[in-house]
């Protein structure tokens, strides 16, 4: 497990999640501006539900590197 936590690491360093989540959303963005208005609620629920999910991974992710810190 030691090891694929530092892989992980590794690979997130080196990922810049500012600029990756700027270009998803001039993405989305442009996909959604061709949709009907009921097919682009439905994108912006969908959205909004793995912003969600994500910030839970986060804090998820967040405390496990916490608790691996504190080993």
């Amino acid at each position: 497990m030691g090891s694929t936590l530092v892989r992980i690491l590794d690979i997130l360093s080196r990922v810049d999640v500012a600029e990756l989540t700027e270009r998803f959303v001039e993405l989305y963005q442009a996909v959604v501006d061709t949709l009907s208005p009921m097919d682009q609620e439905t994108a912006k629920e969908a959205l909004a539900a793995k912003r969600l999910d994500n910030d839970e991974a986060h804090a998820r992710l967040q405390a496990l590197l916490a608790e691996a810190a504190s080993r």
